[in-house]
């Protein structure tokens, strides 16, 4: 490689990682500001607030009494950042933002899944909005419909087929990451292994 073209590689290389340092420190802060161990004292049906975005399918809830806890959105994968599993920036972005500017500072009610909490401790539900602009109350639908976040198959959940309904009218009218071939491509691959990891029996 010519010297002259290195220096603007390793300027965009050292943007990236300050970048991603600061979205992990500022990721990690808040898990610690709300998950308190308390996700276990969540129940179906409960009223809570949504308090801040973790990351397109985490969000920081407030129940009855100032309890506080993480809550992994049940049924849904959303592209992350970085790391190596399913990334793409600009819809993490994107998922972020949304959440950001559609859920935060709302009331909703919970509906906990058959298993309730995962092992790193999150608490696994559906998150469904008290009062919406839109019909469709349950956060995790919007994003799919938006092309935001697909249906994540690797595990069994109640809402997965009507997950899938709206994935496929997503895919349709080539909304969010369905726009992308590529994206696309990637998401079908994820899905195959998902789903081979399921059949043999993966918890």
């Amino acid at each position: 490689m010519r010297p002259f073209l290195k220096q603007p590689l390793i300027l965009t290389s050292c943007v990236l990682l300050a970048f991603s340092l600061y979205f992990y420190l500022g990721v990690e802060r808040l898990k610690r500001q709300f998950d308190q161990g308390q996700a276990i004292l969540f129940d179906t049906g409960e009223s809570v607030s949504v308090q801040a975005v973790i990351d397109g399918n985490e969000l920081a809830i407030r129940g009855d009494g100032g309890k506080t806890t993480i809550v992994r959105l049940l049924g849904i994968k959303t592209l992350e950042s970085s790391g190596n599993d399913f990334t793409d920036s600009r819809y993490a972005q994107l998922a972020m933002d949304y959440l950001q500017n559609k859920v935060v500072g709302a009331q909703a009610k919970i509906a906990v899944g058959p298993t309730k909490i995962d092992p790193r401790g999150r608490l696994l539900a559906y998150v469904e909005l008290v009062e919406a602009d839109a019909d469709e109350k349950d956060v995790g639908a919007q994003l799919v419909s938006q092309g935001l976040a697909v249906t994540f198959t690797k595990y069994p959940a109640p809402r997965e087929e009507r997950y899938l309904g709206l994935e496929a009218l997503a895919r349709q009218a080539k909304e969010g990451l369905w726009s992308s071939s590529k994206l696309t491509q990637e998401v079908l691959r994820k899905r195959t292994i998902w789903e081979q990891f399921r059949a043999e029996g993966g918890q």
